[in-house]
């Protein structure tokens, strides 16, 4: 059995790794906060999987520390791109996002799904709702901030907690994430962030810069990996 450390950070990879099954390898999520040495030699970790967003002293003491050592893998997930971690940090598996991919490190596909969460479910009754994640947004884009109340209710927001607004609601794990798309009609989507998803619990894809555009058909809800797929050649 490997026995791998995931740093519990919010981001598409660390949210969905809570509900994979892997033949051979136990996750354990906990945040890295004066835990970490404690934490490898009690658990008896082989791998470890941190996020750039949040490495902090801690985690770079321990990399230095072990880098060289044949028996232990770093992977590190680009939530935030971070060329300067890659140069500072040549040994370690650097996970980075299929739109900042240059050739460098492990290619984090735009098309991996779980589709046992993401999936159709006929008992839940579609409700015109507009769904719109926030978690890589800045601001509310300005073809959604158009649409708010009081010219529409019926969009709901998630995911960003420096965006304030009465119709961004709360942050989603991902089952209620699933949840939540199975149970709304339309979708806005940036960038292909979710669209497969989406697609997948039955919804139409809207372009979030113009929520009058459906962009349904640009998509093949078929062309897919899954992250047991992904993951199983990339940490085994």
């Amino acid at each position: 059995m490997k026995n791998i450390f995931v740093q519990n950070t919010y981001n598409k990879l660390i949210n969905n790794l809570h509900y994979i099954n892997i033949p051979e390898i136990k996750f354990y999520f906990d945040t890295v906060n004066n835990n970490l040495y404690k934490l490898y030699y009690n658990l008896k970790l082989s791998a470890f999987i941190f996020s750039s967003s949040s490495i902090n002293d801690e985690i770079v003491s321990f990399i230095n520390d072990h880098s060289d050592n044949p028996d232990i893998k770093i992977y590190i997930y680009h939530d935030i791109y971070n060329e300067y971690l890659m140069s500072i940090m040549p040994k370690c598996y650097h996970i980075i996002d299929e739109d900042n991919y240059t050739g460098n490190g492990i290619k984090f596909p735009k098309n991996i799904v779980n589709p046992n969460l993401y999936k159709s479910n006929k008992n839940i009754g579609k409700k015109e709702h507009i769904i719109v994640f926030l978690e890589k947004q800045a601001d509310i884009p300005e073809g959604v901030k158009n649409k708010l109340y009081p010219n529409d209710t019926s969009i709901l927001m998630f995911n960003n907690a420096n965006i304030k607004n009465d119709q961004n609601i709360g942050f989603l794990s991902e089952t209620t994430r699933a949840e939540v798309l199975q149970e709304s009609r339309f979708f806005a989507c940036d960038n292909d962030y979710y669209a497969l998803e989406a697609g997948l619990c039955g919804c139409d894809i809207l372009d979030i810069n113009d929520l009058d555009k459906n962009i349904t058909k640009n998509y093949d809800f078929t062309n897919y990996i899954t992250y047991n797929e992904y993951l199983g050649k990339i940490l085994t």
